[in-house]
């Protein structure tokens, strides 16, 4: 029998090997670096915040009557809708942006858009970061600056610019003149109340303002168009006479051809009233009253009118006949009447249009009697 013989240093290095399993490194970190981690790890822990139990003011207090912050994760919020009650809905968000709320009130809760809108504007959010500045650990990470702007239709961002009295003054004298409305609608307490209503405090324009303005824009035309008919030689005219509400009109049309560019030119020379009956003299004096006022006397070649009898004899007394030869015979009666000898009229023409209207019409009424 052969006796084993036992080596006692190999038995005790045997017991001290330990059982085999995952070992993990030695940690490498140095004291500097482990603090480091050691504050990461408590800023992690502390993202998550509770606001109800720290007791934290929300980073919008302009907004506490909507929504409540429930917590903030690093640059996110929660918001708990106060308007869903007893719902919850919870909303989550960027620290500098309010989309996600106000698209909650525009889809659930419109009737508050407005005033959502009128507490979210640029100014509003600033004066509310700014009272949350000095605020001891809860919001060090928002932005100076917010990068959202209040969108350019919301109500509460327009800011409408002040009118001036001479600005409201020619805004009313256009609405005059082009809807042909009386200078006494400036006096109308519905227009005084519109007014007042979009601009409050601002000065009304009186009937007195709206009328001098009315006349200085007529000198204003008739210079402008002055100035235009003294750069050609030869003008046409045309006018016509009608009555509406028993009062009597006249009317004055110019047509020129430009000087450089032959191009047809008109202006309205006048619409004026004529009192009384538009008689042939009446009509004669205002006529030539028209062309000294915008010197084209000698301008004026032909002045074209419809058949009426009053314009036919106007012209056929104060016009010189085309036909008419050298030697001229003088009545008695012309002698010793109290006819204008200064007033004359240039040739006469008749509209062509209103001659053949009368042959289609009244002419051939006659001639179908007449058969």
């Amino acid at each position: 029998m052969v006796d084993h013989v036992v080596d006692n240093d190999f038995v005790d290095f045997i017991e001290n090997i330990e059982p085999a399993g995952p070992s993990e490194p030695e940690s490498t970190v140095s004291g500097e670096e482990s603090e480091d981690l050691q504050d990461q790890e408590g800023s992690q822990s502390a993202a998550v915040q509770d606001f109800n139990a720290g007791k934290e003011e929300s980073p919008l207090p302009k907004l506490n009557t909507f929504f409540r912050v429930c917590c903030k994760r690093n640059n996110n919020l929660s918001f708990e809708c106060l308007l869903c009650k007893p719902k919850k809905t919870v909303l989550s968000t960027y620290i500098t942006s309010h989309s996600n709320l106000r698209k909650h009130i525009k889809r659930v809760h419109p009737d508050k858009l407005y005033e959502f809108n009128e507490l979210t504007t640029t100014r509003a959010l600033k004066r509310s970061v700014d009272a949350n500045a000095d605020q001891p650990h809860g919001y060090n990470k928002q932005p100076k600056q917010l990068k959202q702007a209040t969108l350019s239709w919301s109500k509460g961002s327009v800011k409408r610019p002040l009118l001036s009295k001479e600005n409201l003054g020619r805004l009313t004298l256009n609405m005059v003149t082009e809807s042909l409305l009386p200078m006494s609608f400036v006096e109308q307490p519905s227009f005084k109340e519109l007014i007042h209503a979009c601009q409050p405090g601002v000065e009304l324009p009186t009937r007195y303002s709206i009328t001098k303005g009315l006349e200085k824009r007529q000198e204003a035309s008739m210079a402008a168009v002055k100035d235009a008919m003294a750069k050609v030689e030869w003008i046409a005219t045309t006018t016509d006479c009608w009555s509406a509400h028993r009062r009597s009109y006249l009317g004055v049309t110019a047509h020129w051809l430009s000087a450089h560019s032959f191009n047809r030119e008109s202006a309205a020379l006048a619409c004026q009233r004529i009192r009384g009956s538009h008689t042939y003299d009446r009509i004669a004096a205002h006529l030539k009253t028209v062309h000294s006022d915008y010197g084209i006397n000698s301008k004026v070649v032909k002045i074209t009118t419809d058949n009426g009898s009053n314009f036919i004899k106007a012209f056929s007394v104060f016009a010189p006949s085309e036909d008419e030869l050298d030697v001229s015979v003088t009545d008695m009666n012309d002698i010793f009447s109290d006819k204008d000898e200064s007033l004359e009229l240039p040739s006469h023409q008749r509209c062509a249009a209103h001659s053949l209207k009368l042959v289609s019409t009244t002419d051939a009424a006659a001639e179908k009697d007449y058969q």
